[in-house]
């Protein structure tokens, strides 16, 4: 499960039916998005996964796409998770609204209104779950981007310091491996040199990740602000 950054440009052209690439942005941005909504709807809300999955479908065929909600997504008045958020808490509400009609009148409500009536009371908070989601997605497109850097310029030590004494203790809870095994190992010849190279990964990894919020970012202020965000989703423990 994850939540991705946007690019806007991106955006604009998904919202730009009938274009020709405009459909071919609307899949590039689903894909992106319905795992995103769907650990919103099951660990935020308590939804069932497979009531969560009628919901998530029907939330894209009737809101994204039918009253093609991205021509109302404006960069100037916040984040796309945000605005996203919103308009699918306003389509569950609909949805029990709509449900308790259909009850009334001895209808069937359909699968995915009897989930959105029944979400669970929960402790977690639902848009943090989602804040969480897009952060480890900001994440691992930053280690993938460094660790493709890395290979491109056979630089294979960069990457293996970092993955031992950051990578494996943050994101596998394995310990560290100690500058003096690295050496004991023959991956490096000295614990100098060691140290040397995890701050030169360390500075690649930063680049890889603020160069991810730039694609979206308006200027630095917001890139800060957004690697703030970052840090703080992923320190919550859910």
């Amino acid at each position: 499960m994850r939540f991705p950054t946007t690019r806007w440009s991106l955006v604009v052209r998904a919202a730009s039916h009938p274009l020709p690439d405009a459909r071919l942005a609307m899949g590039e941005l689903l894909g992106r998005y319905l795992q995103p909504i769907k650990a919103y709807l099951v660990r935020g809300r308590g939804i069932p996964s497979q009531q969560a999955d009628d919901l998530v479908q029907g939330f894209i065929a009737s809101k994204v796409l039918g009253e093609r909600l991205l021509v109302r997504a404006d960069r100037g008045r916040g984040r796309l998770r945000t605005f996203l958020l919103a308009a699918l808490d306003r389509y569950l509400r609909d949805s029990r609204k709509y449900d308790g009609r259909a009850r009334r009148s001895n209808r069937t409500a359909a699968a995915p209104i009897h989930a959105a009536r029944e979400m669970a009371t929960s402790s977690v908070d639902p848009a943090a779950v989602l804040e969480q989601e897009w952060a480890r997605e900001i994440l691992g497109q930053a280690l993938l981007r460094m660790r493709q850097e890395c290979h491109r310029r056979q630089r294979a030590d960069l990457w293996m310091v970092f993955e031992a004494r950051v990578v494996g203790p943050t994101l596998e809870q394995r310990a560290a491996i100690s500058y003096q095994d690295l050496v004991r190992a023959g991956s490096v010849e000295s614990a100098q040199q060691a140290a040397n190279l995890l701050v030169a990964a360390k500075r690649m990894f930063q680049r890889h990740l603020r160069e991810i919020f730039r694609e979206y970012a308006r200027d630095e202020v917001e890139v800060d602000q957004e690697v703030a965000d970052m840090r703080r989703a992923l320190s919550r423990g859910y």
